[in-house]
C-alpha cells in the first residue's frame, strides 16, 4: 500500500472518529435536553458552539457549497435551527444571500449574534437572528426562496407542522434543503423523524433524497429536498450526491437485469450549431448516457477506477443537462418534453447516488432513463421536442441495445 493511500485512509479514520464524536455529543446532549413547547433545547449552548465549531465545520462547508452552487443571487435565505450560526454566516457571505437564522433556544440565538460580531469576521453582510418555534414561523407567506435545516429536524416537537410552515413561507418555484441523521445509524437517534414519510401531510413534495458522504465516505446524514407541492418548481442544477425518491418500483425493476439501452442522436440532431437549450440538454443526457455505457464496461472488466470516473462524468452532464433546462418546465409549448427529460435526469441522479452509496452501479435505471427521453421526442403527453423545428436541421435518434 502506498504512503498516499496509507495517510489518505488514516486522515479519512480521523475525521470519521471526530465525526462519531460530535455526534454522540449531539446524541447526548439530546438525550439531556430540556423539552420545551416546540422541541428540546441543548442543555449547553457555549458548549455546543464550541465543539461544532470545531468537529463539524467540514460539514457545514460542504452544505455550504451545494446550496451557493445553484442558490439565486441575493435569494432570501432562512436557516430553520441555526443554532449558534455556523452555516448561515457562511451562507451570508456567498452570492450576497440575505441570510435569517431562526432557533428555538434563546440561549443559541444569543451565542449566533455574539459570533457575527467577533472581531475579524470579514464580512460584508451579516445574518440576522431570532429566536422562533418552526411550528409557527414569524414571516409572511412565500417570504423566502431557500429554507435550510441541518441536524435540527429531530429536535422539533412536530416535525409535520414544522414542514407544513416551511412550504408556507417558501416562495414558489423555492426550495426546502433538510439535513439530518438517517434514521437508524446513530446512537440516541435511532427513531429520528423522517422527512420522506412526512412529506405527504404537508405542502411539500420531496424532489430527491441520498445519504450525504461525511466525513469522507461515511453517510451519517442524509440530505432531502423538497418543494411546495402546488407550484412550479425550478430544477436543481446538481451533479452529484442526488437521488430521487420516486425511484421505479422494486418489480419492474426486479427482472431487468443489465441491459442498458443508449439512445444516440446522429450528427444531424440536435448537435452542432447554436442548439436551443431543450435540445442542448437533450444532448447532455445523451452524453450521460454514453458515460453509463463507459461505467458498465469498466465494471465488466473490473476496472474500479474508470468505473468512478465514467460515473463522474455521468454526474457532470446530469448538472449539465439541468442547468441548460432551468425553467423550461414552465413553457406551455417545451413542458412535456422538458419534464420528461427531468425525469430520466432523476433516474440517473439515482444511480449516481446509489453507487456512491453501495459502490454497485444498478445499471437497469437507464432504460428509464432513456424510455423518458423516448417520451421527450415522441410527444407522450404533450408537444414533442423537435430539434429540426427549433433549429431549422433534421432530427432523427436511434435505439441501440447494449
Amino acid at each position: 500500500m502506498g504512503r498516499a493511500r496509507r495517510i489518505a485512509i488514516l486522515a479519512g479514520t480521523a475525521s470519521a472518529v471526530a465525526a462519531g464524536i460530535a455526534l454522540l455529543g449531539h446524541g447526548r446532549g439530546l438525550a439531556a435536553g430540556r423539552r420545551v413547547p416546540g422541541g428540546i433545547l441543548m442543555p449547553d449552548a457555549v458548549g455546543y458552539d464550541r465543539h461544532t465549531r470545531l468537529l463539524l465545520g467540514s460539514l457545514y462547508a460542504g452544505i455550504a457549497d451545494d446550496i451557493a452552487a445553484t442558490a439565486p443571487e441575493g435569494a432570501r435565505l432562512l436557516e430553520v435551527g441555526c443554532g449558534p450560526g455556523h452555516l448561515s454566516l457562511r451562507l451570508a457571505s456567498r452570492k450576497c444571500l440575505d441570510v435569517t437564522g431562526l432557533d428555538l433556544d434563546p440561549a443559541m440565538v444569543e451565542r449566533a449574534r455574539a459570533n457575527a460580531d467577533r472581531p475579524g469576521n470579514g464580512r460584508d453582510r451579516s445574518p440576522s437572528f431570532l429566536v422562533g418555534d418552526v411550528a409557527s414561523l414569524p414571516f409572511a407567506d412565500g417570504s423566502f426562496d431557500l429554507v435550510v435545516s441541518t441536524l435540527s429536524m429531530h429536535h422539533w416537537a412536530d416535525p409535520t407542522a414544522g414542514m407544513s410552515e416551511i412550504a408556507r413561507v417558501l416562495h414558489p418555484g423555492g426550495r426546502a434543503l433538510i439535513w439530518d441523521l438517517r434514521p437508524g445509524v446513530v446512537p440516541f437517534h435511532r427513531h429520528v423523524p423522517d422527512p420522506l414519510e412526512r412529506a405527504h401531510e404537508t405542502g411539500l413534495r420531496v424532489v430527491s433524497a441520498t445519504a450525504w458522504r461525511w466525513p469522507w465516505r461515511f453517510a451519517f446524514t442524509q440530505r432531502i429536498e423538497l418543494v411546495r407541492s402546488d407550484g412550479a418548481t425550478r430544477p436543481v442544477t446538481r451533479g452529484h450526491r442526488s437521488r430521487t425518491a420516486t425511484s421505479p418500483g422494486t418489480g419492474e425493476l426486479g427482472r431487468a437485469g443489465l441491459g442498458l439501452v443508449l439512445l444516440l442522436v446522429g450528427v444531424a440532431g440536435c448537435g452542432g450549431g447554436a442548439r436551443s437549450p431543450a435540445c442542448a440538454g437533450y444532448d447532455t443526457l445523451v452524453d450521460a448516457l454514453r458515460g453509463v455505457a463507459a461505467a458498465k464496461s469498466a465494471t465488466a472488466s473490473g476496472d474500479v477506477e474508470a468505473v468512478e470516473q465514467a460515473m463522474d462524468d455521468v454526474a457532470r452532464s446530469v448538472r449539465s443537462a439541468r442547468a441548460r433546462l432551468s425553467g423550461m418546465d414552465a413553457d406551455a409549448k417545451a413542458g412535456a418534453a422538458t419534464r420528461a427529460m427531468l425525469e430520466a435526469a432523476n433516474y440517473l441522479d439515482f444511480m449516481v447516488g446509489d453507487y456512491r452509496a453501495t459502490g454497485t452501479v444498478d445499471f437497469s435505471l437507464t432504460q428509464f432513463a432513456s424510455r423518458e427521453l423516448n417520451r421527450a421526442t415522441s410527444g407522450a403527453g404533450g408537444a414533442p421536442l423537435n430539434c429540426q423545428r427549433s433549429e431549422g436541421r433534421a432530427a432523427r435518434a436511434g435505439l441501440i441495445a447494449l
